[in-house]
């Protein structure tokens, strides 16, 4: 059975307009599931598409190994690009960004093929008796050990991710930002008494509305407290918190708590910090 890959581009364009909206203003299984897909296979393979549309240059196994690698070190190379942007690193940029990559790449892949005499065209071809397996190099066999294996981690690892947390109790984010609103250059060195400020982000993910309460701590004791009112289920928090720091001292810890619903013991176990160098 042999399929064109110009039909495998346009079904991932596609996939590619469906996944998007779930994996933006979803929350759960499927947007788990369905975002592993969006991030680690297309843009690899769409690239691949693009820049190898000849038949032969890469087998059908070095090309689907490849994808995979491909994919992880795009993502990463878009994420740091967007830490120097005014957007940062947020969901949905990263998301536009990735989107934004497979259908470019997917439409020079399918221009490309489309050139080229039909023979040349890469397509897939799917034997379904094991003489294929058998005509395969050692190197061959080798990369499609690997790349079952690493499909198969893959897939657990969304699975196990998707049902390890009963409906409705998927973690609520709690982040915070630089005054610009970037994941960088926070504040390292203040003078005691003066205000700095931080960028509180609050995202719930709970089943229903839910009220969450910021704490911030200093040496033990607690320096400020922020109520985030109600929010709504996907509801999103974001406000500028200034900060005093009175007594000086070098390196200072300071911790960010997030508590839900009055509840008396943190959110996450673990909370943001920052270490601060306070001047007199």
């Amino acid at each position: 059975m042999r399929i064109d890959n110009r039909i495998i581009l346009i079904l991932i364009v596609a996939f590619t307009l469906l996944l998007f909206p779930v994996a933006a203003f979803t929350a759960g299984p499927l947007r788990i599931v369905l975002g592993f897909l969006y991030v680690i296979f297309f843009p690899g393979y769409t690239f691949l598409s693009a820049l190898f549309p000849k038949q032969g240059v890469l087998s059908n196994i070095e090309r689907i190994a490849l994808s995979f690698g491909l994919s992880i070190t795009m993502v990463a190379i878009i994420g740091f690009a967007l830490n120097f942007t005014p957007w940062g690193i947020r969901l949905n940029p990263i998301l536009v960004s990735i989107a934004a990559i497979i259908l470019v790449c997917s439409i020079i892949g399918f221009v490309r093929q489309q050139l080229l005499p039909g023979q040349l065209r890469f397509s897939i071809v799917l034997k379904i008796n094991g003489s294929g397996w058998k005509e395969l190099s050692r190197f061959q066999k080798w990369m499609s050990a690997a790349s079952l294996i690493v499909f198969i981690a893959v897939l657990g690892y969304a699975v196990y991710s998707a049902v390890s947390l009963p409906p409705g109790q998927n973690p609520s984010e709690f982040y915070i930002l630089n005054s610009d609103g970037k994941a960088e250059n926070y504040p390292v060195q203040i003078k005691a008494g003066e205000p700095f400020s931080i960028n509180a982000v609050v995202v719930n993910h709970e089943s229903q509305s839910t009220d969450y309460k910021i704490r911030i701590i200093d040496a033990g004791m607690v320096i400020s407290e922020i109520d985030t009112s109600s929010l709504n289920r996907g509801g999103k928090w974001e406000e500028t918190v200034s900060i005093i720091l009175k007594a000086s001292g070098q390196n200072q810890k300071i911790e960010f708590y997030l508590y839900k619903d009055g509840e008396k013991e943190p959110y996450f176990k673990e909370p943001l910090y920052l270490y601060i160098d306070v001047i007199k």
